[in-house]
């Protein structure tokens, strides 16, 4: 083999005819070469890095809209449970107030967790299919069986005071399930002071307090079986509904009803005053069954 080269010779010629000729080391020749060739591998490597990166930014682009996008359904089920368990705490207030309207005993609890079961298919699938472990998908998916639970329950307790009401043949427009007048509470049924003594006292009653002439209405079906004054109740209305269940309104100002008369829920029958032993204009609402006085909000629905 023959030996390289040391150097080479290298001649230009330009388009005037002249020429120039010079020398280069063989070893630089050499490292042009390494370095053009270094250059050419680098500058594949970067473009590929380059269009490796894009794609991989948009993939990064694309998980996070789809990350948003489940945090933003994930919130909206959380806001439907909520509004779900607001519905199964009414429907649980209704049922307990139907059951002291009908006298009948409060349902027996359940010590049963709601766990298991098809309940909320879709918010489960949901969760299942996308393999999440954030500990407050857990607690959203124990609330969803949870709920379920409750509202079977409750569905159940409701079926029952059906039953019950069809089985006694008890009317419901003859039960008081709403508000006697507009106004706010003053005071509520039960023991306290007694505004003109100062002594703890049992208050038989509900105090709505609202401007004079405010109108006073039936709550439902019944016959009017006193009308006039009596004692510290001032003007009062006392009106039977049967079942034994008697409402009285005391205080009033106006009496727009005559003894004996049939009234229907909703009618006027009088105007809240401030007569007998009062200290400003109210109505004093009383639910009594049997001649004893229960507390009148269980027996307001609306």
């Amino acid at each position: 083999m023959g030996k390289l080269k040391k150097s080479y010779n290298i001649m230009i010629f330009s388009n005037t005819g002249r020429s120039f000729n010079f020398e280069l080391p063989s070893v630089i020749i050499k490292s042009i070469i390494i370095s053009i060739v270094a250059l050419m591998v680098l500058s594949s490597l970067l473009i590929y890095h380059y269009i490796k990166f894009g794609s991989n930014q948009k993939q990064i682009i694309a998980i996070q809209k789809e990350n948003k996008s489940l945090k933003n359904q994930l919130h909206s089920f959380n806001s439907e449970i909520n509004s779900l368990k607001e519905k199964v705490r009414a429907i649980n207030s209704l049922g307990t107030k139907l059951r002291v309207m009908a006298r009948l005993n409060p349902p027996k609890k359940s010590n049963k967790e709601g766990v298991g079961g098809p309940s909320f298919d879709e918010v489960k699938n949901f969760i299942a299919e996308n393999n999440f472990e954030d500990e407050n998908v857990k607690k959203l998916h124990y609330s969803l069986d949870r709920l379920n639970f409750e509202l079977k329950q409750e569905e159940n307790n409701i079926k029952e005071l059906y039953k019950y009401y069809k089985a006694k043949n008890i009317k419901l427009s003859s039960t008081p399930s709403i508000w006697p007048a507009n106004g706010w509470i003053t005071s509520p049924f039960g023991y306290r002071r007694d505004p003109f003594t100062g002594y703890r006292r049992f208050h038989e009653g509900l105090d709505i307090s609202n401007r004079k002439g405010t109108p006073v209405i039936a709550p439902a079906d019944g016959i009017v079986v006193f009308v006039g004054r009596k004692g510290g109740y001032g003007n009062i209305i006392t009106i039977s509904h049967g079942y034994g269940i008697t409402t009285r309104y005391g205080h009033l100002s106006k009496i727009l009803v005559k003894l004996g008369q049939q009234v229907q829920r909703g009618d006027i029958i009088g105007k809240i005053g401030n007569t007998g032993r009062s200290t400003g204009p109210h109505l004093h609402y009383e639910v009594r069954i049997n001649h004893k006085p229960v507390n009148p909000i269980n027996f307001i629905l609306n």
